[in-house]
């Protein structure tokens, strides 16, 4: 098990005499921290950023979307959902289950032994049994599948035509692979040479060319095995892991320190037709790895990338004094849609908490999480999933929370909800 060496949330406005939000001069500070397995616990979401306060109407009232369908299932090590060709493919202890996406009626099942999957252009990849039991499984959304054994395997996603599978030695060291198409022999291998402990990665996220593999916290005062790779070379990458609070961001002793942490979020990503190369990263948005800045996100924790337009949320400071190293009761704030490269904001919506992820969005529809801090229980604590009009920014809708989702995912018509062995279909 990874040691936890620093939990930090930091609240507090911009320094005084910092480059203006979009000056390209601004670049965030490198970190210079040389623990062999230091992660830093960092709500981006909460540096305030000297937000103005937003205009607009009346908070309305949170009201739930109808319910379209609901089924029990059993949760395995890594319980997803997906919405793929008209189905709610959903993930259990014992396999894959494609539910009607208009009824919730049972379409086809896989029986997978826990897997643990990942998608990609309409298929899941999915790594099922342990050990040197382990298989990858390769799912269409018909319900078809193909298998190939791989010892030891815990995960895997595809890149393009290539595979890239991550797993763990039998003393606990890990590892990850590069498979190219047609090829038997790994292209790359990249891992520690300690063990991380007998948790084994349940998921993996590929964005911006970086490779994620982790195993989500149950216990937020525990950490657990991370890694982050270059998904072409291996080159090892900070960690970076959108959660409810505000971004996961985890550095140890082998990754270099000037890397940019790039960020993934919801939605079709960017699309800068003078920026090709552009990246998000935890301080914006930049013309290319290590490059010029092109929107300085100032604090904010950006949610979600729609081409050239970002959704972020942003914390405004209460009025009344307030002592910076103690966290509020609430966190008011605003979710606005930002042209990136002109900065202007379309539409800005209040909220009275501090708003994240797991989320999704569909064309009319950005789904996010909001949390707020208990002083009773000292930990951030879920409260409700909630609808904003990509359009207008008005919230249509809130789902009331009692735990953390383990999925959201979205298609046209519904909203998919995961939590705590139910998946719900709302109606969007």
């Amino acid at each position: 098990m990874g040691r936890r060496d620093e939990d930090e949330f930091t609240l507090g406005g911009e320094v005084s005499g910092s480059p203006p939000r979009n000056d390209p001069r601004r670049r965030r500070a490198r970190s210079s921290v040389g623990s062999p397995w230091l992660w830093g616990t960092t709500a981006v979401a909460l540096i305030a950023a000297g937000i103005a306060t937003s205009p607009g109407g009346e908070r309305p009232e949170p009201r739930p979307p109808a319910t379209a369908w609901t089924v029990q299932i059993t949760e395995g090590r890594a319980p997803q959902v997906w919405a793929i060709e008209n189905q709610a493919l959903v993930t259990t202890v014992t396999g894959v289950t494609a539910f009607d996406a208009a009824t919730g009626d049972e379409v086809w099942s896989v029986p997978l032994a826990d897997p643990a999957c990942t998608e990609a252009d309409g298929e899941l990849t999915c790594v099922h049994g342990e050990g040197e039991d382990a298989t990858i499984a390769t799912i269409t959304a018909a319900g078809e599948v193909t298998e190939q054994a791989f010892p030891f395997a815990a995960v895997a996603v595809s890149v393009g035509d290539a595979l890239l599978v991550a797993g763990g030695t039998p003393s606990g060291e890990p590892w990850v692979e590069r498979y190219d198409a047609g090829e038997t022999e790994r292209t790359w291998r990249a891992g520690y040479d300690h063990p991380v402990g007998e948790d084994r990665w349940a998921r993996a996220i590929l964005s911006q060319g970086v490779a994620t593999f982790y195993t989500p916290m149950t216990d937020p005062e525990t950490f657990v095995p991370m890694m982050a790779v270059d998904a072409s070379t291996g080159e090892l990458r900070p960690v970076v892991i959108p959660t409810p609070r505000g971004y996961l961001v985890g550095m140890n002793a082998d990754v270099e320190r000037n890397l940019d942490q790039l960020v993934p979020a919801a939605g079709p990503g960017l699309d800068l037709p003078d920026h090709p190369d552009a990246v998000l990263t935890t301080e914006g948005v930049l013309t290319s790895p290590e490059g010029d800045t092109v929107y300085a996100s100032g604090g904010s924790t950006v949610v979600a990338v729609l081409r050239t337009d970002l959704l972020e949320w942003a914390f405004i400071p209460p009025e009344e004094p307030w002592e910076p190293s103690t966290l509020p009761e609430e966190l008011p704030g605003v979710v606005r849609r930002v042209d990136i490269t002109t900065g202007e904001t379309s539409w800005s919506t209040p909220t009275e908490s501090l708003v994240g992820c797991p989320c999704t969005i569909n064309n009319t529809t950005a789904v996010l999480v909001s949390s707020n801090w208990s002083q009773g229980e000292g930990q951030f604590g879920v409260e409700s999933i909630h609808g904003f009009d990509l359009d207008t920014g008005n919230a249509e809708w809130s789902i009331p929370l009692a735990v953390a989702p383990e999925a959201i995912a979205s298609d046209d018509r519904h909203i998919y909800v995961l939590s705590d062995g139910t998946v719900t279909a709302y109606a969007d």
